[in-house]
């Protein structure tokens, strides 16, 4: 199910760097832990280099695309807009791909399980309502 909700999402939110999705559950009281993942056209190098990224993060950080959710963009999760240019991971490895910024939308339900998509941005920017 979550590779066919991915697949849908695609075509809307990859900005050339693919779409990864993932399925996850929070335990009571615990952090959100990842069940499955899925990797749509994302390069092969950079699909390499996530766990990495995601290892090196702030675990608190990492929760944010749910607590900030359900539509946030990575910069949008640091509180910087243009200075995440200068954040040491975005730095060290997104940028070598040409990649400045992320979107994540997000959701859960009560229970703790939840799905998201993340897929990365040329520009940095930071979305917001529909009026």
């Amino acid at each position: 199910m979550l590779k066919r909700l991915a697949e849908a999402a695609r075509p809307n939110l990859d900005d050339g760097f693919g779409l990864n999705a993932f399925e996850s559950h929070r335990p009571a009281g615990g952090l959100r832990q990842i069940l499955q993942r899925h990797h749509l056209g994302v390069p092969d190098e950079l699909a390499q280099l996530q766990p990495c990224v995601v290892q090196e993060m702030d675990p608190e950080v990492r929760q944010r695309p749910f607590w900030m959710g359900p539509c946030v963009s990575g910069s949008q999760l640091t509180g910087r807009r243009q200075e995440f240019r200068d954040d040491p991971l975005m730095k060290g490895y997104a940028q070598t791909f040409g990649m400045f910024d992320s979107i994540w939308i997000t959701v859960a339900e009560p229970s703790g399980r939840g799905v998201g998509f993340h897929a990365g941005r040329h520009k940095i920017a930071w979305p917001s309502p529909i009026q």
